[in-house]
């Protein structure tokens, strides 16, 4: 039996983990050590390959990771794991970004036009493009898509650049550089109510929105914030690792609201027909009626009847969800019977992803879903996430009520 484990860390070492936390790289010093022992155990495990799993988890890497692994690996092997690394397109957008974060005036721009907009919308065309860039089919919503508001400010900001341009298609890196201004400036009217009215966190809805940064210091941490959320919530090109074919990996495409195509050695994005019903429906936040929360009811009820049900084992985690929150008896935390929902809700997550893979057995190594049967801790984050996430989007959807108890515990019911 291993002695009992007491591990003092140096300041030296703590000062450059504390250091880490401040640039928002992980929330919390735990955060930091729970991500090392866990990329350590899995490479000590019996499938050491797993630790590119892990490592992805830790995307987007800063731009001396990226100069380091450019270096050091073999360019098939990074893409295969890490998709496309492109250091000078990324400063490109970081400077047009700070040009564009001078003006002041973008929701004020998309609000006003919203209702002009509309009809622009309403009225165009809806094609299929040639040289479509699939998506990948993945049967769940990225963990990284715990909110939907975000993707409704991305279709409407899109929707917005088609009638200012008085286009059908945007190209994609316009949409990156444009649509992230927008969102920032929203992100920080929504900071600043939710602040002003001690808004708490389980119903902020700013969640999963950009943070502003102030500080030159902040520099790199403003970068990694705008390549995570322009990555998943608009979108990028990844090959596939085992196909070797080209998909267009994102929120807008998971959910089927856009066409990604290629143009002219460009990528474009226009409007599906689910894009643009999307578009149409009006938004609270957009109409800065912040009193009515993130999403119209018109908003969830598609969102659920007609986003979700596309990706097949998010809707299975869904329905689960659902019947395990009816069954489930909540006791007051006095009680000396007491117990956490959330052990409850992954066990059930688990046995659907199991079944589902049983079912349909290519998804295991096409979706590196494999090993899930497996006790260890990445298996058990993977799971966690996923409960995380379907829960984050079914609050938001006015499906469940969320509330943390006295102890900190996350309770739901049925609404």
């Amino acid at each position: 039996m291993v002695d009992k484990m007491d591990y003092v860390v140096p300041e030296l070492q703590a000062k450059s983990i504390r250091k880490l936390v401040e640039s928002k790289k992980y929330r919390n010093p735990s955060d930091f050590l729970k991500n090392a022992i866990e990329i350590l155990l899995t490479w000590e495990s019996e499938h050491p390959e797993e630790v590119m799993a892990a490592m992805q988890s830790l995307m987007p890497f800063s731009s001396e990771q990226e100069s380091f692994m450019k270096q050091s690996m073999n360019p098939d092997e990074r893409k295969k794991h890490f998709g496309e690394m492109d250091i000078d397109k990324e400063f490109y957008e970081l400077k047009k970004q700070t040009e564009l974060a001078k003006t002041d005036d973008d929701h004020l721009k998309l609000r006003d036009n919203y209702q002009h907009t509309k009809k622009y919308i309403r009225k165009l065309p809806i094609t299929i493009p040639e040289n479509i860039i699939p998506y990948d089919e993945y049967p769940l919503l990225s963990g990284f898509y715990s909110r939907f508001l975000p993707v409704k400010l991305v279709i409407s900001i899109l929707g917005h650049l088609l009638e200012k341009n008085k286009d059908s298609k945007i190209e994609l890196t316009d949409l990156r550089i444009y649509g992230y201004d927008m969102i920032e400036e929203i992100s920080r009217d929504l900071n600043k109510y939710e602040l002003e009215n001690s808004i708490s966190r389980n119903k902020k809805m700013s969640t999963g929105l950009p943070k502003k940064g102030e500080k030159t210091k902040e520099q790199e941490k403003i970068a990694m914030a705008q390549k995570r959320f322009k990555d998943q919530f608009i979108g990028k090109i990844r090959k596939n690792r085992l196909t070797k074919e080209n998909h267009f990996d994102g929120s807008l495409s998971a959910l089927g609201l856009v066409y990604a195509f290629e143009k002219d050695n460009k990528i474009f994005l226009s409007l599906t027909e689910l894009g643009q019903e999307l578009f149409l429906l009006d938004n609270p936040i957009i109409e800065d009626e912040y009193t009515n929360g993130s999403l119209s009811p018109k908003e969830c009820k598609f969102i659920l009847e007609k986003l979700i049900p596309q990706r097949k084992l998010e809707q299975k985690f869904i329905d689960s969800m659902k019947l395990i929150i009816q069954k489930f008896k909540q006791k007051d935390v006095t009680d000396k019977n007491y117990e956490k929902i959330t052990p409850s809700l992954d066990a059930e997550i688990k046995k659907v992803a199991i079944d589902y893979l049983k079912k349909n057995p290519a998804a295991l190594e096409k979706y590196n879903l494999n090993h899930l049967e497996n006790n260890n801790v990445i298996t058990s984050r993977k799971i966690s996430q996923w409960r995380l996430a379907t829960m984050g989007r079914l609050s938001e959807l006015n499906v469940v009520n969320w509330k943390i108890n006295e102890k900190g515990d996350s309770e739901y019911t049925l609404n």
